[in-house]
């Protein structure tokens, strides 16, 4: 008879030592510390089981800002997207340090802690633009040999980046003579890229 007594007193010891191993477990985690706005603010972690879970959010000032209550899964687990993080204002959501705090409404004793940052979102540095490497040529064909007051065509092939250089109405070209003297010229177009002018030489 008396071991039944001390059975059962054993059994109340098990059962008592139970609920305090489970009255310690809250673990919270967060998706990141650092949030922007539009960002999500995500919690997630272990918990008793079928426990309810208060959750605040207090800004910088101290003041409350966001409250809410999440159920603890049979399991232990808990997982909530708490709220999309809204553009700062000068009242609630100011730019600074917050302190997201977990509370236990089964163990009143338990809770968690955590500090996260609300900061203006950078501003994306603008891409330097890929510098496209303009390669203009021109190939002129003229005679070697010509006497004074004579008509020399000169023929220009102009491209860029390789392919024919269409759409202009007229080249602009200068012809510089062994003494220094300089006489424009009018190129006019042909074909694709094939440009032509007529050059007259009044002197040697």
């Amino acid at each position: 008879m008396p071991k039944y007594p001390i059975f059962f007193v054993s059994l109340l010891l098990l059962s008592i030592n139970l609920i305090s191993a489970q009255a310690q477990v809250l673990e919270l985690e967060l998706n990141k510390k650092s949030f922007t706005p539009n960002d999500k603010l995500v919690i997630f972690g272990s918990a008793s089981a079928r426990d309810s879970l208060i959750i605040e959010l207090f800004n910088p000032t101290g003041n409350l800002v966001f409250r809410t209550q999440i159920d603890v899964k049979p399991n232990g687990k808990f997982a909530e997207i708490l709220f999309i993080w809204p553009e700062p204002d000068e009242q609630r959501f100011r730019i600074g340090t917050y302190t997201l705090i977990a509370r236990s409404s089964i163990y009143k004793d338990i809770s968690v802690t955590e500090v996260i940052r609300f900061q203006i979102k950078e501003e994306k540095m603008v891409e330097e633009q890929e510098i496209i490497e303009q390669r203009l040529m021109l190939d002129a064909s003229i005679p070697s040999i010509a006497s004074i007051n004579d008509s020399i065509p000169i023929i220009v092939y102009a491209s860029l980046n390789n392919s024919p250089l269409i759409g202009l109405e007229e080249i602009n070209g200068l012809i510089i003579m062994p003494d220094d003297d300089e006489q424009e010229l009018t190129f006019e177009p042909l074909l694709d890229g094939i440009y032509k002018s007529e050059f007259n030489a009044s002197k040697e």
